[in-house]
């Protein structure tokens, strides 16, 4: 008891412990008559008569203290080591349970948050850091054993506050920054995708009557999110397992109910099947539906939608997936095409059928085929939303950015539109969205197909939608392959457009029948947008202009706007400033000005040299002049 009460007065009185702050508290644990354990009051010391005192056996640390609670007894003389190195004093002790105690005692004191950096620094319990945090008291028998805690090793003495405080200050300013040594979260498609080697589809299950979140994954395992989220003080808190997330996809879109899913039926056979699908049974099959109802002058066209569609099944595997855009006349059968498209193609929707204020939303979530018809017709609102959608959602990564409420707050977050879309149009699309996109030109059926309706409860669409879910989850190892080796004869934007249809194509042995139709499709698609290029056009009807000769001369614009407006229509715009602007921007004819206005000097060779340098075709009868341009002529004349 004296032992006990000298030990304690040490600590409560001295100068270098507690300095009769009154921080020194005690109490005693024990075992009642059934085992149970039990603990009386926690008394501050000078409170404490001699008979509380005899039965204490536990102390709060004190505040210039740390204490390095060691549970495992294999990990003691390693960490031992390690506080020898670290600090000059030190007193370490056999708690009389299975424990070790390592003692550190500072001429200063320490914050909770400066304790836990030590005491991390040994990877030990981290609770040893709190304030009025009870441990066994010193030379007194243990509660549990009845072993006393016993000094084991010690160097008597008090480190040092102020240079360890500048060292766990460092450690502490670092870890402010311990974000830095995450991975960057990178947000993944929940809808399709490839994850650790394995392609997954997405879809809603209805299991004991609740939707729930879930992926099918060519390893055969159905992954489910069984957790539920929770509002706490206003925050999203998960709870429950979440298999998707615990096989590492990281998703911040919820998936959406789609009429174009993977039955259920066909899953169970997927997972429950070791043999794959006959690849050429699908693509035969598809084309056969397509060709049944629509009727088309060109022959391969059946073929490029055919693999453009299923190429939807996995367009995540490829860096762009160009657009399909149906350019005909009324009553041709292109909404008719695109419905059977839709109805075929991966989650296949109506952009009509999106709400304005969730249109983003929706095509994030949902990430399929989005059916776009009379584009021209759209209001303006709409027509800017589809504008960006179009504009920016041909590549893997592409988002639109929008201002989306978020709680009670509205903030600009980023939607991703990357998906395949097909767009009917009567008049035209502009020249950049064009480019984006496969063209397929319609013309009227004569024949009977015209009265073929597609049927959208019809099941043979479900059947087809569900090959092609197998399709992909027996072959997608074998597409990737072709892909990432694929030499594109195509460049820059086509090459974009065209490649995943390409690849199918290869894979399906119809890569020549694609391949000569997508190249005479861009050398269409190039003429049209030629056919509606103004500087084109202006150089065009200069090269028959009567008073410009081979040789260069200084022409008003005054002289050659009359002639141009004859033969060009300029609407309502300034003639003049049209046609000076095309000039100038060529960088090509001199610009001068006179007492009459602007100048610039023209002749027939500089207007074809305008001409090939920016690719336009050549009239059929300049053609010889244009030979004759050789390097010395063009040296020149760009001079």
């Amino acid at each position: 008891m004296q032992d006990k009460k000298l030990y304690l007065d040490n600590l409560h009185y001295k100068k270098e412990f507690d300095n009769q702050q009154g921080n020194l508290e005690v109490c005693s644990a024990y075992k009642d008559k059934e085992g149970t354990p039990k603990f009386s009051k926690w008394k501050k010391y000078l409170d404490c008569d001699e008979k509380f005192i005899s039965k204490a056996n536990n102390r709060t640390i004190l505040p210039n203290e740390v204490v390095i609670d060691l549970e495992e007894p294999e990990r003691f003389e390693e960490v031992l080591e390690q506080v020898k190195k670290d600090f000059k004093f030190y007193s370490a002790y056999k708690t009389g349970s299975k424990g070790y105690h390592i003692h550190l005692w500072f001429n200063g004191k320490l914050s909770p948050d400066e304790k836990r950096v030590i005491i991390q620094r040994y990877g030990c319990d981290e609770q040893k850091a709190t304030e009025r945090c009870m441990i066994a008291l010193e030379n007194c028998p243990h509660w549990k054993t009845g072993n006393p805690k016993t000094i084991i090793e010690e160097s008597q003495g008090i480190n040092e506050v102020k240079q360890e405080k500048k060292k766990i200050s460092k450690i502490i300013k670092q870890s402010e920054y311990s974000f830095l040594d995450n991975d960057e979260i990178i947000y993944d498609n929940l809808n399709q995708g490839v994850h650790k080697g394995f392609w997954y589809f997405g879809k809603l299950f209805m299991v004991n009557g609740e939707e729930k979140e879930g992926i099918v994954t060519t390893n055969k395992e159905i992954l489910m999110n069984n957790s539920k989220i929770i509002m706490v003080k206003g925050e999203k808190h998960e709870l429950g397992e979440n298999q998707i997330k615990d096989f590492g996809l990281n998703y911040k879109h919820n998936l959406e109910i789609n009429k174009n899913f993977w039955h259920n039926k066909s899953i169970k056979a997927f997972l429950g099947s070791d043999e794959k699908i006959e690849r050429q049974f699908v693509f035969d099959k598809i084309k056969k539906t397509i060709s049944y109802y629509m009727d088309v002058k060109d022959e391969r066209i059946f073929d490029v939608v055919t693999c453009w569609v299923i190429g939807t099944y996995c367009y995540e595997l490829f860096e762009s997936f160009g657009y399909l855009y149906f350019h005909a006349l009324r009553e041709s059968g292109k909404s008719k095409f695109k419905k059977i498209l839709r109805l075929i193609g991966f989650n296949g929707q109506e952009a009509s059928s999106i709400s304005e204020a969730s249109f983003f939303r929706t095509i994030e979530n949902t990430k399929g085929v989005l059916a776009i018809d009379e584009y021209e017709r759209m209001d303006t609102d709409r027509k800017k939303s589809t504008d960006l959608l179009l504009n920016a959602g041909i590549e893997k990564g592409a988002s639109v950015k929008r201002v989306d409420k978020v709680g009670n707050k509205q903030v600009n977050r980023d939607f991703d539109v990357y998906c395949p879309k097909i767009i009917c149009n009567i008049t035209g699309l502009d020249p950049v969205t064009q480019t984006r996109c496969i063209t397929i030109r319609l013309s009227k059926t004569a024949s009977d197909k015209g009265s073929r309706k597609p049927k959208t409860n019809d099941c043979s669409w479900q059947e087809l939608r569900n090959l092609c879910y197998r399709f992909v989850m027996d072959y997608w190892e074998e597409i990737k392959d072709i892909y990432e080796n694929y030499n594109s004869p195509l460049k820059n934007r086509d090459e974009d457009v065209w490649v995943p249809t390409l690849v199918f194509a290869r894979f399906f042995g119809v890569e020549e029948e694609v391949k000569n139709y997508a190249e005479t499709n861009i050398q269409e698609t190039q003429i049209e947008n030629i056919e509606n290029d103004r500087t084109y056009l202006i150089l065009k009807e200069l090269l028959d202009f009567y008073k410009i000769s081979e040789e260069t001369n200084h022409f008003h614009l005054t002289d050659l706007v009359p002639y141009l407006k004859e033969r060009l229509d300029f609407g309502e715009k300034n003639a003049e400033r049209v046609v000076g602007w095309h000039l100038t921007n060529l960088n090509i004819f001199d610009k001068g000005r006179d007492g009459k206005g602007i100048t610039y000097v023209l002749g027939k060779k500089k207007i074809l040299l305008a001409l090939v340098s920016r690719g336009y075709p050549i009239p059929e009868k300049y053609k010889e002049s244009v030979k004759e341009l050789n390097n010395t002529t063009h040296t020149t004349l760009t001079t």
